[in-house]
């Protein structure tokens, strides 16, 4: 029968293999989609959503690397009619920006996208919004609006059975709470 300390090695054992291997696979999506993008000639919608792929894939791996692949995306973009691939670019570069440390920066970027996700009815892409609202609120202390975004995504992913994001908003919700001082909240 294994002690404590072997349990806590195995369980710290296995948590750096799980890490490695979603690390692996990240840079397996980076590479592929690298490879890809360099081979396709057009400057076009393609072109931004590759781009877009990339910079969603190089989110806290390749920071800067992933924000530059925002910007190139909104470079083309500016020349098509596609305001959902410009709000996904603008949803990327300010998941970069937060994991960059500059909330404020990417609290305006991502503001942008709001209202483009709701006139298209994308609840998916909603509550990503709202969950990367209640990050950022919470980077800046302010707990009452990440309660709120946060609050918003979980009522949203409820609605459409989003399982994961709706783990994300009850994670933030509790860090909300606790933030707020309601212990018996949080702990729900």
């Amino acid at each position: 029968m294994l002690n404590v300390k072997q349990i806590l090695l195995l369980v710290v054992a296995f948590a750096f293999v799980a890490i490695d291997a979603a690390f692996s696979q990240s840079n397996t999506k980076i590479d592929s989609l690298t490879a890809v993008l360099n081979k396709y000639p057009k400057e076009d919608t393609v072109k931004a959503r590759l781009l877009i792929e990339l910079s969603r894939a190089s989110v806290k791996i390749k920071i800067k690397e992933g924000m530059a692949y925002s910007e190139q995306a909104l470079t083309i973009l500016e020349n098509f009619n596609a305001p959902e691939l410009k709000a996904d670019a603008l949803y990327t570069k300010a998941r970069h920006l937060e994991a960059m440390g500059r909330n404020k920066e990417a609290l305006d970027v991502i503001l942008t996208t709001v209202d483009v996700y709701k006139s298209l009815q994308r609840a998916k892409k909603m509550i990503e919004v709202y969950n990367l609202l209640g990050l950022i609120y919470g980077n800046l202390l302010e707990a009452e609006n990440q309660r709120n975004y946060y609050d918003r995504a979980l009522n949203l992913s409820e609605q459409i059975k989003d399982i994961t994001n709706k783990i994300i908003a009850l994670n933030g919700l509790g860090n909300a709470y606790s933030d707020l001082g309601d212990r018996k909240k949080a702990i729900n």
